[in-house]
């Protein structure tokens, strides 16, 4: 629902001066009483006919201080995995919750897989359980290094 524009909200006190009703003005207006109502009490407890800007809602638990903390860690060990990140702060928080924290910091994930096969030390054994070959990695991965979004080539 939009706010009643300010300028019908001046007309709205400039009819009540005039000692209209509010049954009146809410017909002339076209809004139901308890907006005119509303407009007349809010006028008179913020002294303002600007409309209130949006206060409600959860406030965000991602502080400034969070925000540092979050990059100095980064830049202290790039390849923290999610759950690293979250113990290390002021108190824990959940992976997703540190996951989104940083995508809107900018903050990209970026997983190497693999590294690079080189002959002294193969990438894939030749050998895996029960007749398979290929399986599993004789290497674990790199997880992770946490790269700002705009410097990462496309």
């Amino acid at each position: 629902m939009q706010a009643i524009p300010v300028p019908l909200r001046k007309r709205i006190i400039e009819l009540y001066e005039q000692g209209r009703s509010t049954q009146e003005i809410a017909q002339f207006s076209g809004f139901c009483v308890a907006a005119v109502r509303r407009v007349r009490q809010q006028f008179r407890e913020r002294g303002t006919l600007e409309p209130q800007t949006h206060r409600c809602g959860r406030k965000t638990l991602l502080s400034e201080e969070r925000k540092q903390r979050l990059r100095e860690l980064l830049a202290a060990q790039p390849d923290a995995t999610l759950a690293e990140l979250g113990a290390r702060l002021d108190r824990s928080f959940r992976t997703s919750t540190i996951d989104l924290w940083l995508r809107r910091l900018g903050w990209k994930f970026k997983k190497k897989l693999w590294p690079p096969p080189n002959a002294t030390d193969p990438t894939w054994r030749q050998e895996g359980p029960i007749g398979m070959s290929s399986w599993p990695p004789n290497r674990w991965p790199l997880w992770c290094l946490w790269t700002k979004a705009e410097l990462t080539p496309r």
